[in-house]
């Protein structure tokens, strides 16, 4: 089976707003068995309980406000 590589970026991991509780939802049921997905999932700030399946990853800044003509580096 081959196996698909998902990257997931968000600014941030609440578990109070409906965009990322469904966020949740459809990773939780994408990384279910037989799915053939490695999921890692890059947040700016916050955090979820951990999800089977899915590697967290910090990043510092994607979560921070940014200038029009700045970028992330």
């Amino acid at each position: 089976m081959r196996r698909i590589k998902l990257l997931v970026l968000t600014d941030r991991l609440s578990l109070r707003g409906g965009a990322d509780l469904h966020l949740r939802d459809v990773l939780e049921a994408a990384s279910g068995p037989g799915e053939g997905l490695q999921i890692r999932l890059a947040s700016g700030r916050g955090s979820w309980p951990p999800l089977p399946g899915v590697a967290p990853i910090r990043v510092k800044g994607l979560a921070g406000a940014l200038a029009r003509s700045a970028g992330l580096g």
